[in-house]
């Protein structure tokens, strides 16, 4: 992972544009530069990160963990967001598996709790 406060590169930039494009399936996928790289965003939702070298990062919940623990992955920070090395995201079918997961689990983490 890029080291905080590094400047966005053209990686980071051109992975961002890539991905919106690749996730489009998932519905109004949006990017905006943030973290000194991206965030990925589906209607407002964000889900996914590119950091500031162009490594992609994906939002985990306590039910995904252990994936992302398979998969080789490194958490970032103490923000729930987890890289997949081991997971070939070059392929458009995994990367949108994993986006899929991270879209869930961002939608999960907004889910208000009910007061009794």
């Amino acid at each position: 992972m890029a080291d905080k406060g590094t400047n966005k590169t053209e990686a980071a930039t051109k992975r961002a544009a890539e991905i919106e494009s690749e996730l489009a399936s998932l519905g109004d996928v949006s990017t905006k530069a943030m973290f000194g790289g991206y965030g990925i965003f589906e209607s407002g939702t964000m889900f996914m990160m590119v950091d500031a070298g162009g490594e992609v990062l994906y939002r985990s919940s306590p039910d995904t963990v252990a994936d992302f623990e398979e998969a080789g992955g490194q958490k970032h920070s103490r923000m729930p967001y987890w890289t997949a090395p081991n997971a070939d995201v070059s392929k458009p079918e995994v990367l949108l598996e994993w986006a899929t997961k991270a879209l869930e689990a961002s939608r999960t983490a907004q889910k208000p709790t009910k007061k009794k």
